[in-house]
C-alpha cells in the first residue's frame, strides 16, 4: 500500500515538474520571440531610418555645398560682352524703342498730329512719352531722348534721328565696363540722304539694357573695304539676324572699286573707299 502511495506521488511530482519546465519554456519562447520581434523592428528600423537620414543630410549638405560654389563662384561670360551679344542687345534695344513709339503712334497720331513744341499739348505728350519709354532708355538719357523720339514721330515726320537696327552696318567693335557697354561701328552711306558715319551708342544696365544715347561723326577718309569687312552688313528687319552675303561682282566706276553683294532678296553694289551703297550704279550695269 505504502509502496503504490509513493508511485502516486513520485507521478503527481514528476507531472508537475514537467509541466512547469514546459510553461518555463513557453514562456521563455514567447519572451524571446517577442524580445527578437521588437528588437527587429526598432533596431532594424532604427539604423535603417539613421542610415537612410544621414545619407539623405550628406547628399543635401553636398548639393548645398555644390550649389553654393556655383552661386558664389563668379561668371567669367558675365564679365564681358562678346560683339555678337552686344549687336543683338543693341539691335533689340533700338527695336524696343521704336515699337513702343508705334504703340503711342497708334493711340495718339491724330491729337499730336504737327504738335506744337511748347504748348500745354506738346508738355502733355512728352510725360506720356516718357512713361512709356523709360523702360528702354535710361534715366540719364530718357528727358533728351523722350523729346527726340516724340519729335521724330509726331513732328517732323521722319526719322533721321532714331537708329534703327539696319543702320548697325560694319566694322562693330565693343567697349565692356561694369553692366555699361559702348558699341561702336561704321553705317554704310547711300545716295538719297545718308553718308557714312561712324557711330559710338551707349547702353546701361538698369534691371535690364537700356539706350543711353550715342555720338556720330560723318567718316571722310579712305575705308579701303574688303569683302570680310561687308559680308554680314546687312540685318533682315523682320528677324533682327544678320543675312550673310554672297559676292556676286567685283568692278570699278569712276575710278572706286565696288562690290556687288546679294544679301537676301537685294543686291547692292557698294563702294569699298567710300562705304556708300550704289544702287544708281548697279542699275547701270
Amino acid at each position: 500500500m505504502k509502496q503504490t502511495w509513493v508511485i502516486v506521488i513520485l507521478v503527481i511530482v514528476l507531472v508537475g515538474c514537467q509541466q512547469s519546465e514546459i510553461k518555463s519554456a513557453t514562456k521563455h519562447l514567447d519572451l524571446q520571440g517577442e524580445q527578437d520581434h521588437k528588437g527587429y523592428i526598432i533596431l532594424d528600423d532604427v539604423q535603417h531610418e539613421s542610415v537612410v537620414s544621414d545619407a539623405f543630410e550628406e547628399d543635401r549638405e553636398q548639393a548645398n555645398e555644390e550649389e553654393s560654389i556655383e552661386i558664389d563662384l563668379p561668371n567669367e561670360q558675365s564679365d564681358e560682352l562678346t560683339i555678337d551679344e552686344a549687336d543683338q542687345i543693341a539691335k533689340q534695344v533700338l527695336q524696343d524703342n521704336i515699337e513702343t513709339m508705334e504703340e503711342v503712334q497708334e493711340t495718339y497720331y491724330t491729337e499730336w498730329f504737327q504738335l506744337e513744341e511748347g504748348s500745354e499739348q506738346y508738355e502733355q505728350a512728352l510725360a506720356i512719352v516718357q512713361e512709356a519709354l523709360e523702360s528702354t532708355i535710361s534715366q540719364s538719357a530718357l528727358n533728351k531722348w523722350t523729346e527726340l523720339y516724340l519729335k521724330e514721330f509726331f513732328i517732323y515726320q521722319y526719322t533721321l534721328a532714331v537708329l534703327q537696327p539696319a543702320d548697325l552696318n560694319i566694322l562693330l567693335n565693343v567697349e565692356y565696363e561694369s553692366d555699361a557697354f559702348t558699341l561702336n561701328f561704321i553705317q554704310l552711306g547711300d545716295v538719297a540722304y545718308r553718308e557714312t558715319t561712324e557711330y559710338e551708342v551707349s547702353f546701361v544696365k538698369e534691371g535690364r539694357w537700356k539706350f543711353n544715347g550715342y555720338e556720330m561723326e560723318r567718316l571722310d577718309e579712305s575705308l579701303n573695304l574688303t569683302f570680310d569687312d561687308l559680308k554680314h552688313a546687312y540685318v533682315n528687319v523682320g528677324t533682327l539676324e544678320r543675312y550673310e552675303g554672297t559676292l556676286v561682282d567685283e568692278f570699278e566706276h569712276e575710278g572706286d572699286p565696288y562690290l556687288v553683294i546679294n544679301f537676301g532678296p537685294h543686291d547692292r553694289a557698294i563702294n569699298l573707299r567710300t562705304g556708300v551703297d550704289r544702287p544708281d550704279v548697279l542699275n547701270q550695269m
